[in-house]
């Protein structure tokens, strides 16, 4: 994605796009920060592809990174900062979530166009942006009793008893085919030291020390309806404490244990409160943002 920073760069480089206060946004900020923001969805397009998506979103995204620019103003004035223990954590759970040693999480970041200290910036400003929401907004969220029933009344199709699952698994990554064979070979191994009685969590251990072995966090309960068809059925076919035969899925090879088979009712009222938390944080977040930003002298200069 280097590509942008590229383009016309000594004409555009130091463009001034915004103004908020005595602080401005350049051309080349705005579209590095969206090429952070988009990583996933740019992977695999084309130059002019990732040009004309890119040129898109460039006013809608500009509005965003005013809005953050002001709350991040107000998290200064707070006196909120960010550790570098708080961002060692926070990459630390992006290379867990992907599976990637710090050397693959190192080159990923280089393949988008970052360096290390640009991409530590923007976590920073992440977990900055958190942090100020939380203080401001989130500790002044009360959801009642009487609320959390009226929702689940005005929505009755939505929370019918759930049957679901409560189950762990071993997900042996094949990204090309060149790494099937090797999947396929630690997926005999497991089974074998499954079926000799080890604890399905000790040899999953024993695996996921080195790639492409990655274990799964537990999953609490997971309604059935939200699973593929795949995943249903294997499931369907265990009982709790047994484990399946290894499958292979989208992302690879698959060997899961269920712990249970559920149906869980306490759920529905968690999922109706986190609903109506977050309909009112998003409303507090921008009736907030909004005061912040009356507080700034603000000049957009592109146009859509």
């Amino acid at each position: 994605m280097i590509f942008v920073v590229q383009v016309n760069a000594s004409i555009l480089l130091d463009r001034i796009v915004a103004v908020i206060g005595r602080d401005v946004i350049t051309w080349s900020e705005l579209y590095k920060s969206m090429e952070f923001e988009f990583s996933d969805r740019l992977e695999g397009m084309s130059p002019e592809e990732k040009r004309e998506f890119l040129k898109r979103y460039e006013k809608d995204y500009l509005d965003r990174m005013i809005d953050m620019k002001v709350q991040l103003k107000e998290a200064e004035k707070l006196n909120l900062t960010v550790s570098d223990s708080e961002i060692e954590q926070a990459i630390k759970s992006i290379q867990k979530k992907y599976s990637l040693t710090p050397e693959q999480f190192r080159k990923a970041i280089q393949q988008q166009g970052f360096t290390m200290k640009e991409y530590r910036k923007k976590l920073a400003e992440q977990i900055l942006l958190n942090k100020v929401q939380s203080y401001k907004i989130a500790g002044e969220i009360f959801i009642s009793e009487k609320e959390i029933d009226d929702y689940i009344k005005r929505h009755p199709e939505e929370f019918k008893t759930r049957e679901g699952y409560s189950f762990r698994q071993i997900l042996l990554r094949v990204r090309d085919e060149s790494e099937r064979t090797a999947a396929e070979n630690a997926a005999q191994r497991i089974m074998e030291l499954l079926k000799k009685g080890e604890p399905f969590d000790r040899v999953a251990e024993r695996f996921i020390k080195a790639p492409p072995a990655f274990m799964g966090k537990e999953v609490i309960f997971v309604d059935r309806n939200d699973l593929s068809e795949t995943l249903k059925k294997v499931l369907d076919s265990l009982k709790p404490g047994t484990y399946s035969e290894p499958f292979w899925t989208d992302s690879g090879l698959v060997i899961l244990y269920l712990q249970n088979k559920m149906t869980l009712k306490e759920s529905i009222r968690e999922i109706a409160r986190e609903r109506l938390r977050q309909e009112k944080f998003n409303k507090k977040l921008k009736e907030w943002v909004r005061s912040l930003r009356s507080k700034y002298y603000i000049e957009v200069k592109i146009h859509s």
